[in-house]
């Protein structure tokens, strides 16, 4: 088995700040995307786009690092949308029943139509 790390990328794309997570989300690298998410919220960010086209894999714990995430975007005012899910990834999304809690988006340039 290959033993990758979860990589998280941030990138600033006008007013909106698209995190491009590679991998896997769950038990052990979802603190990391909470840790991304208050940092990036502490420094003033407030809209964001997950980019989920490297996710092969989320948890209930990723779901929850998720979730908690655009809780306390939307708390800063700001919104959070979600762009490029997998087959799979969207069939855990509806099994969990957060389809209807976000925005799905099939690419990032239509996510981020959304923020104007």
């Amino acid at each position: 088995m290959e033993n990758k790390e979860l990589a998280i990328m941030d990138i600033k794309k006008g007013e909106v700040c698209v995190l491009k997570i590679c991998w896997k989300l769950d038990v052990n690298t979802s603190p990391l995307l909470e840790a991304k998410f208050s940092a990036l919220l502490e420094s003033g960010e407030k809209d964001f786009i997950l980019d989920f086209s490297e996710v092969v894999y989320i948890s209930s714990s990723g779901l929850r690092a998720v979730l908690m995430g655009a809780k306390k975007s939307a708390a800063a005012g700001g919104k959070t949308v979600l762009c490029a899910l997998k087959p799979q990834i969207i069939e855990v999304f509806n099994v969990a029943g957060f389809t209807p809690l976000f925005s799905l988006f099939a690419t990032e340039e239509e996510a981020l139509e959304s923020f104007k």
